[in-house]
């Protein structure tokens, strides 16, 4: 019996004394699908720099709106407008909103063309062949497309041939799979690797969007969500977001970020 009692014993300080193995923290960031490209390199180094996980979810603008009003678990959101971050806040459902990058529209097409034409001039190259765009109801790049389209006189020539995604990373994965032959994007998924396979021409038609993040009130890791905000705002972060096209962030009327 007693040499039964120091085999438990010695079992209890082994639990004891073995090393406690310590949890990576982790966040998830909720962004609307333009940020999909550079938001995978942007994670990347948040985490070798911070030592946590970033988990990702994308998806259109609205789409991500309506499951954080419906308490979706996210720390940060990164959307591709102003109003949505803004509702949030009004809802007590997030911080104060911030600027972090003005985005781009453009026309990409997966063959080269005349690089003298304009991007009007691609459209009517293209008679008959199908646009990809995101749904302007819920995507702002699809609101930017349309305006665009209206702009230029285009809208009721080719709303026939228009191919509605439920966001600008499907829009353009429809051109690139061939499931529509224009596609009007963010200028993030032109510089991408896949985008580099075609060409893109300047939409100034569409007005610059400005994209605003907030990070979550009932967020289970909002430090980390804060800490990947003032990394996102900072010269790695922003360098990031310039490889893929964005502009800097917008400054806010106090004048901060």
């Amino acid at each position: 019996m007693a040499r039964q009692r120091w085999w438990w014993l010695g079992i209890l300080l082994c639990g004891v004394m073995a090393p406690v193995v310590a949890r990576a923290e982790t966040m998830t960031v909720a962004a609307a699908s333009n940020l999909a490209v550079p938001l995978r390199e942007l994670a990347a180094r948040f985490e070798k720099e911070q030592g946590v996980t970033v988990k990702m979810v994308t998806g259109s603008n609205g789409s991500l709106v309506a499951q954080i009003a419906k308490h979706a678990p996210y720390d940060l959101f990164l959307a591709a407008d102003g109003a949505g971050p803004a509702r949030l806040k009004r809802a007590g459902q997030c911080g104060e909103p911030f600027p972090y990058a003005t985005g781009e529209l453009v026309l990409w097409i997966s063959q080269d063309l005349n690089p003298a034409i304009d991007w009007q001039g691609a459209v009517r190259s293209h008679w008959g062949e199908r646009i990809a765009i995101a749904n302007p109801a819920s995507a702002p790049y699809g609101m930017a497309a349309r305006e665009a389209l209206v702009k230029a006189g285009l809208w009721e020539r080719v709303t026939n041939r228009l191919v509605y995604a439920q966001n600008v990373g499907q829009a353009f994965q429809f051109a690139y799979q061939g499931s529509a032959e224009l596609a009007m994007v963010s200028v993030s998924f032109a510089l991408s690797d896949k985008g580099r396979e075609g060409v893109y021409y300047a939409v100034p038609e569409a007005a610059p969007v400005e994209q605003y993040g907030c990070v979550m009130r009932r967020g289970k890791n909002k430090k980390i969500a804060e800490r990947f905000r003032q990394f996102l705002l900072g010269e790695t972060g922003q360098a990031v977001l310039r490889k893929y096209g964005y502009d800097p962030a917008p400054a806010r009327a106090d004048g901060k970020r």
